[in-house]
């Protein structure tokens, strides 16, 4: 699955808005440590990326459905100052693995047919493309509106509890193995969950947030679970798409989720 081909083809539409531009590209929640200290501050980073194109966002409130942190027995939203890099802060109080979550608003997009076909194929989404076959619907624009469903762990204290933690999202990526003790070479595993449950059948991808390029792929399982093999140290995202006609009260025909989860592995 190629994610950068997508922005192209998007560019292109006139009917694209400011917040679908990066529609293609992976949403992430980037602290500017995963490691650190009890009581210590921390800048938190809202990123989007695709091979050879890495961008910083600001935080937007009318674009955010949730931004908190989720750590030992507490959870706060962290405050985020519109238009301003990095989006926020966070400093964990207690020993163990913060989750930081973001979650934003839907935006809407509209493609030409064949731009949206291909799109479809090259994210592997050719159920999508069968299922507008069916319905007649293949040489109809393509009329979607996506959201984005990001998770980073932080480890405060030197303790890894909680590297495990569901905090409820749509879509949903939730590591199974603690990635602050796994070592270079090693399969982590980790469970999609779709509206609460094990999701089969998604293609999801493990790239290195310094490029950007997949490292690593595989498919979920009856259960939901997909095993990747981090090659190297260094600060990781695990990301997956999925697609579904749109529910009542979604614009468009068609409704895209987006989940990110992100990690440093330390050695």
């Amino acid at each position: 699955m190629s994610r950068g081909w997508f922005i192209a083809l998007a560019t292109a539409s006139v009917l694209m808005a400011e917040a679908g531009s990066t529609l293609a590209h992976d949403y992430y929640v980037n602290p500017d440590r995963f490691v650190v200290a009890v009581g210590q501050s921390v800048p938190v980073r809202l990123f989007v990326g695709t091979p050879g194109t890495i961008k910083e966002h600001p935080y937007r409130s009318k674009a955010t459905v949730w931004f908190y942190a989720h750590g030992p027995g507490r959870r706060w939203v962290i405050a985020g100052k519109n238009y301003y890099r990095p989006a926020g802060s966070f400093r964990g109080s207690k020993p163990g693995v913060h989750t930081l979550v973001f979650r934003s608003n839907h935006s809407y997009i509209e493609l030409p047919p064949a731009k949206f076909e291909t799109y479809l194929r090259h994210e592997g989404l050719r159920s999508i493309v069968a299922e507008r076959k069916r319905r007649g619907e293949s040489e109809r624009p393509g009329r979607e509106s996506y959201a984005r469903h990001c998770k980073a762990l932080v480890q405060v204290g030197g303790k890894s509890d909680g590297f495990d933690r569901r905090v409820g999202l749509p879509f949903e990526l939730t590591a199974l193995d603690d990635p602050f003790a796994a070592k270079a070479g090693t399969r982590v595993r980790f469970a999609l969950t779709l509206d609460g449950k094990p999701h089969a059948g998604a293609l999801v991808e493990l790239m290195s947030l310094g490029d950007m390029e997949v490292a690593a792929a595989a498919t979920s399982s009856s259960k939901g679970i997909v095993a990747l093999k981090i090659p190297k140290a260094g600060r990781w995202v695990v990301a997956t798409t999925h697609m579904r006609r749109a529910p009542a009260g979604v614009k468009g025909d068609w409704e895209s989720l987006w989940a990110t989860l992100t990690f440093e592995l330390a050695r």
